[in-house]
């Protein structure tokens, strides 16, 4: 599927709706019988851990025919950031605003070696509190406020320690089938009952659900409690939908008929999945015809190296992420197929992304009569992962995972949908980040943010508002920046310029403070391979100085052990 090729028979010259009428008392009006009365639903589909290169309108191998419709007839975005972890991720979702403003500038489920650094300094301090702070106004209170009707299901991850933090005390109307923490497993017993690692985990409007009525499954479980309260809301008002994923994150389960369905396709490996996956992004416009597959990192293995035994074991992990990925592509047809029968569909501007790169980290949620054999692989009590080697192939062809400033680890796949766009089929090189969202959905709805929450005063949002993008506009900012920092490594984005100071866990525990500093020309060097640092280092200073004053700005705390 070419999208560039499909863009000339799908463009629609359509005049964009963004935004309503106000009544006297400057509220939105509920959704009128005309189309000038309307105002924009919207709804927000946040993948999890799933690859750059996953879904067939990036290039992957995986059937994803629902989203790639969503793909052909809206603006795929190939610059768009998220963060490296899925908790900064989702604070800089709901904020508009870098993950430290609100609360999240630490990951407690990080690896024992930076727990042993970090934790014990940053944990429950200002911008460290690993939960979405209280005094970090969420955009959807904005949107509930002014006459929306908003719901939340799947994952949360913004503080499960007392209601106060559950997302019906955040904005939300309605939440139900919500996963507090930040990983779960994606099957219950087949009785429905909870297995060790869910119990207390899943709320209904912060209820702790005890019991699903049969065989609980994640991708399909969310996407019915999404229906039920497409159905049960309030029809008299626009609607915001957070339908937050736990799929394709480990550990791996899927049915175990459609994982059978790629067995196949993996058993030729990683090696040659990379190279199919790459050629395909070329086809589509991704990257330039002549541009060249990087070669993988020297500690990843080739496939040939594996044993028969050791192949047919790691080719199954893989179709069984891929199943994943299958049952999340139907699930997500399955609910733009009800916003069309309920007539929403047209009216509805629908956000969907991954929270950032593939990654095969898995925190062990067991046991419970745990079962690795290779039968029993993807069952409700299994419990595995897939290795490195895979990721990098999900990730094609961005260097570094799930973790990394690297491109592949917050450098994610995107889609924005509206029917009422002037655009479509399109892709968008445009820098986009995930603090844009908030921005975008509020100017869209014709809300303007404070200037105090709470009677405190509140800093603007980070964001830039992307509504525009429906209107056509998808040119690349040369100027456009975004600054991350997560767990002392950190990264600058100017235009072109990239400058990355990698996780130094080795450094750390060496206590090594000389850190490196790397920078990239991505115009002429996409895949982050020839570090020019030394060459450019007026380049490296004025994005030193960016980044200083991000921290600044942000609360970021210089940790130990360097000065």
């Amino acid at each position: 599927m070419d999208i560039r090729k499909c863009a000339g028979a799908l463009l629609v010259a359509l005049t964009i709706a963004i935004g309503g009428c106000r009544n006297e008392d400057g509220d939105s009006p509920p959704n009128g019988d005309t189309e000038k009365d309307r105002t924009p639903n919207f709804i927000t589909l946040v993948i999890d851990d799933m690859g750059f290169s996953d879904l067939g309108s990036y290039g992957g191998e995986i059937p994803t025919p629902n989203i790639d419709e969503l793909a052909e007839d809206g603006v795929m975005l190939n610059n768009f950031y998220a963060c490296a972890t899925s908790t900064p991720t989702r604070g800089m979702l709901f904020t508009g605003k870098d993950h430290h403003t609100a609360g999240v500038g630490f990951m407690t489920s990080t690896t024992e070696k930076m727990e042993e650094v970090l934790q014990q300094e940053v944990l429950n301090q200002p911008n460290y509190e690993s939960r979405l702070a209280l005094d970090a106004l969420p955009f959807p209170e904005l949107l509930q406020q002014a006459g929306y009707h908003t719901m939340h299901t799947g994952k949360w991850d913004l503080g499960k320690e007392t209601p106060e933090y559950y997302p019906s005390n955040r904005g939300f109307d309605v939440t139900r089938g919500t996963l507090l923490p930040g990983g779960g497993l994606h099957y219950s017993r087949p009785d429905g009952t909870l297995q060790a690692a869910q119990e207390g985990t899943f709320v209904n409007n912060g209820e702790v659900i005890e019991k699903f009525p049969k065989q609980f499954y994640s991708t399909e479980y969310y996407t019915d409690m999404a229906i039920e309260m497409l159905d049960e809301r309030d029809t008299d008002k626009p609607f915001y939908l957070s339908l937050c994923y736990t799929a394709p994150h480990t550990p791996l389960h899927a049915p175990a008929e459609v994982t059978a369905k790629y067995l196949d396709v993996y058993a030729k490996g990683w090696d040659v999945i990379r190279e199919e996956r790459f050629e395909r992004q070329k086809e589509l416009g991704l990257w330039p015809e002549d541009a060249e597959l990087p070669p993988l990192p020297d500690d990843v293995r080739s496939w040939d190296e594996l044993s028969e035994e050791e192949q047919m074991i790691s080719a199954k992990k893989m179709a069984i992420y891929a199943a994943m990925v299958d049952v999340l592509d139907e699930n997500i047809g399955r609910l733009v197929s009800h916003l069309k029968d309920i007539g929403e569909y047209e009216n509805t501007v629908i956000i969907l992304f991954s929270d950032n790169g593939a990654g095969e980290l898995y925190y062990g949620l067991g046991p419970d009569d745990e079962d690795n054999s290779y039968e029993n692989l993807g069952n409700w009590n299994s419990r595995v992962t897939h290795g490195p080697e895979w990721s990098y192939a999900k990730n094609t062809p961005l260097h570094g995972n799930k973790g990394s400033l690297y491109d592949g680890g917050w450098h994610t796949p995107a889609i924005f949908h509206y029917p009422k766009a002037a655009v479509s089929g399109e892709i968008s090189d445009r820098i986009v980040s995930v603090m844009d969202i908030a921005p975008t959905i509020l100017e869209m709805a014709e809300i303007e943010y404070p200037d105090t929450y709470d009677g405190s005063p509140i800093t603007p949002m980070a964001g830039i508002s992307m509504a525009d993008m429906f209107e056509g506009d998808l040119e690349y900012d040369p100027e456009r920046s975004l600054t991350l920092e997560l767990h002392i490594a950190h990264a600058v984005r100017l235009g072109d310029w990239k400058l990355v100071q990698p996780l130094p866990v080795t450094q750390l525990s060496d206590g090594d403070c000389d850190l490196p500093l790397h920078l990239y020309n991505l115009a002429t060097d996409p895949f982050e391979l020839e570090d020019i640092a030394d060459e450019e280092p007026d380049i490296v200073e004025e994005l030193k100085l960016l980044y200083d004053q991000y921290a600044e700005d942000n609360g970021v705390i210089q940790l130990p052990p360097c000065p």
